[in-house]
């Protein structure tokens, strides 16, 4: 046989020789039983000739000097699902899905091994809960409220007021901590004196049920004001004249449903008449209070204020 010639066209009455019949029309595919039955009846291959054994259904092409498996299969026969993976097949079009990604049908979930090579999902948790490992829970993990920690101070909130005529902490005290720690550095811009109303669910508690007691002691004399009940708020800090008030307060059960005890020590004026004051106070009726407010007694303050959670042990 002769090498191929490629294509060719031909016309009506054109002769036919021996070499168009070898070189063009003897291009198609040869079958045969088997490579031995091949070479047996193309003892001359031509480069480029394809040949096509039945026994191993292999499709053969010489390549000038030998016969070559073709290789014409794809490299990929076939796609398997995995680990995480579904779908797959042999042929047409393949689909393939990840089941973990199916695994979440709602915001916040999470996909958690629960052994080796299997998962499932964790939903999320309720709002302010935190995730804590549980070698009891299927995926070894579960959502939680926050546990009070068992000594020391949390800090919960800070402001830093600019010339304000107030600041306000609300949702800061819960059933958490029994006990809160209150510490600010303020200047007054007239009074550095500052008043305290507690609040429920945004609102001051301004009835007449706060007292207090308030003792100044300055670099020559001690003297105090004792006895002022039935008042619309407490006192927080006082001093007679514009100053600095350096001062902190431990605010004692003001979640519960029972009369709310605070106390502000150490509180120290720079520039005020007075050079430092111990207050004691309360608010006298069953209310639930979940924060408060810090007003000054006339003017604006400015400076900083942090609230911390005191551990219940």
């Amino acid at each position: 046989m002769a090498a191929g010639l490629g294509f060719k066209t031909f016309t009506t009455g054109e002769v036919l020789t021996a070499g168009d019949v070898n070189g063009y029309l003897m291009q198609g595919i040869n079958v045969f039983a088997t490579t031995t039955a091949r070479n047996a009846a193309i003892t001359a291959p031509a480069e480029g000739q394809f040949a096509f054994t039945k026994d191993t259904n292999s499709l053969w092409y010489y390549d000038g000097a030998a016969w070559v498996a073709s290789g014409a299969t794809g490299d990929i026969e076939g796609v398997t699902a995995g680990v995480g993976i579904s779908g797959g097949g042999t042929s047409g079009t393949v689909t393939i899905t990840n089941s973990m990604a199916t695994a979440i049908d709602a915001k916040g979930d999470l996909v958690a091994g629960t052994a080796a090579d299997t998962f499932a999902r964790l939903p999320i948790g309720t709002n302010g809960f935190v995730l804590t490992a549980d070698s009891g829970e299927t995926t070894g993990m579960r959502w939680g409220a926050v546990s009070a920690p068992s000594s020391g101070l949390t800090f919960l909130a800070s402001s830093s007021p600019s010339a304000a005529a107030s600041v306000t902490f609300d949702s800061v005290f819960s059933n958490t901590y029994q006990s809160y720690l209150v510490v600010g550095v303020l200047t007054g811009s007239a009074d550095a004196g500052v008043q305290i109303r507690f609040r429920t669910s945004g609102t001051d508690d301004s009835n007449n049920s706060y007292s207090y007691t308030v003792l100044f002691n300055n670099t020559s004399s001690v003297s105090g004001t004792g006895g002022a009940t039935g008042q619309t708020e407490g006192k927080f800090t006082n001093s007679g004249s514009s100053g600095t008030s350096v001062f902190s307060s431990t605010i004692l059960n003001p979640f519960a449903s029972a009369p709310t005890g605070y106390m502000t020590n150490q509180a120290r004026f720079i520039g005020g008449s007075q050079a430092r004051c111990d207050f004691y106070g309360g608010f006298n009726t069953n209310t639930s209070f979940d924060g408060f407010k810090l007003y000054p007694d006339s003017g604006t303050f400015t400076g900083t204020i942090r609230v911390y959670g005191l551990a219940n042990s």
